[in-house]
């Protein structure tokens, strides 16, 4: 009898652990299943409050803003600024440069090197001027000539000119000479030889008038 009830009491006991780690169990599955819920409720409910809680902020009417600054009157001008530079100049183009002329060079810029600077309308070169001054004065001379000439030939067409005038003023005196001459003839008052005489030095004039 003390053997039975021993091993009910074992088996009571044994059963009573198994209903303990289910009940365990039980509320361990529940509770994974419930505190998220209570956790999501608390916050909603948290946010909601403060939702309906907060303090209403008045709004400021919106305005521009304004800055405070220094004005200067300008005008405009020219500035250049000054740069220092340091390396080798190099010519952005290349050209060739002749002479106009041929000749001796007898002297060179000295600055007519790689690198240097040139002023504007600088001398680059001279070339022996000795052919092309006796040339000038040679020129000079002739236009001397010329120039003599040309007054000689003006004087001699001013002579001309008035010779050429007096010679046609006295062929004006034959014509009128003649004109009369035929008025006398036909009045009786002079002779057919001296008519054409007349006519003859009227002829005389008019062919030094067209000689000139």
């Amino acid at each position: 009898m003390l053997a039975g009830a021993t091993a009910t009491q074992a088996t009571e006991k044994r059963g009573a652990r198994k209903f303990v780690r289910r009940a365990i169990s039980v509320l361990r599955f529940t509770s994974k299943l419930v505190l998220p819920l209570v956790v999501i409720g608390f916050a909603g409910f948290a946010t909601k409050f403060l939702i309906d809680t907060k303090p209403q902020v008045k709004q400021r009417p919106a305005q521009e803003d304004s800055y405070a600054v220094r004005t200067q009157k300008i005008a405009p001008t020219t500035h250049q600024p000054n740069i220092v530079l340091y390396g080798t100049v190099i010519a952005s183009r290349k050209v060739d440069l002749r002479a106009l002329v041929g000749g001796e060079v007898i002297w060179v810029n000295p600055d007519l090197v790689e690198g240097r600077l040139l002023d504007e309308h600088a001398e680059l070169v001279r070339i022996d001027p000795f052919d092309y001054e006796g040339g000038v004065r040679e020129a000079e001379a002739n236009l001397a000539e010329a120039q003599a000439k040309l007054t000689e030939t003006r004087a001699s067409i001013r002579s001309e000119e008035s010779t050429l005038e007096r010679l046609k003023e006295q062929r004006e005196f034959a014509q009128k000479d003649l004109e009369r001459a035929e008025k006398l003839v036909a009045s009786g008052s002079l002779t057919r030889q001296a008519l054409e005489n007349r006519k003859l030095t009227l002829s005389q004039r008019e062919q030094a008038v067209e000689g000139r």
